[in-house]
């Protein structure tokens, strides 16, 4: 909590106007091009906003990185609520794809919903952003912004997001 306070006063001392949160999901999906490319990123290059975050924690043989290691720090409603009470920066959150849980998360004071299947790598068989957003803008209500960040390739694809209740792509 301390690294994550000193993070968002950094945020909000560098004129950022939101926060954004993904939720649905603790890992990057399989990107087989750039596996079958052999692609990593440089050993120079890192994350320096997140510089003094402590790695996830080891397992023991047998366990799943996964499973044991990241899934038991996934984020929680308890979480939301924290970085609401600690940062008065809008919130949006990627990836919520249940209207119960858009219901509950604007009933806890997110801003917006990021409405995401992580372009169907990081979630297989998630159902596409044009299935979801007709009951995720019924269960949030008008004002509510719904933005869209996946399944767009074309402009018709912006105007089909935006009839189904999209604000933004």
């Amino acid at each position: 909590r301390a690294f994550m306070r000193d993070l968002l006063q950094r945020v909000e001392a560098a004129g950022f106007q939101a926060l954004v949160l993904t939720v649905a999901a603790p890992v990057h999906g399989a990107r087989d091009r750039e596996r079958r490319a052999g692609y990593q990123l440089p050993p120079h290059l890192r994350a320096v906003n997140l510089g003094g975050l402590k790695k996830p924690v080891d397992v023991a043989p047998g366990q799943s990185v996964l499973f044991d290691g990241l899934m038991p720090r996934a984020a929680t409603w308890a979480d939301i609520d924290w970085l609401r009470a600690h940062s008065p920066l809008p919130l949006l959150l990627k990836g919520v794809t249940h209207p119960d849980d858009a219901r509950d998360a604007v009933a806890r004071g997110v801003t917006g919903l990021i409405v995401s299947n992580h372009g169907g790598r990081t979630l297989d068989t998630l159902p596409p952003t044009a299935a979801l957003l007709p009951p995720l803008r019924a269960a949030v209500g008008p004002d509510v912004p719904l933005l869209v960040d996946g399944g767009i390739r074309r402009g018709t694809d912006v105007l089909k997001a935006i009839a189904l209740g999209a604000n933004a792509v």
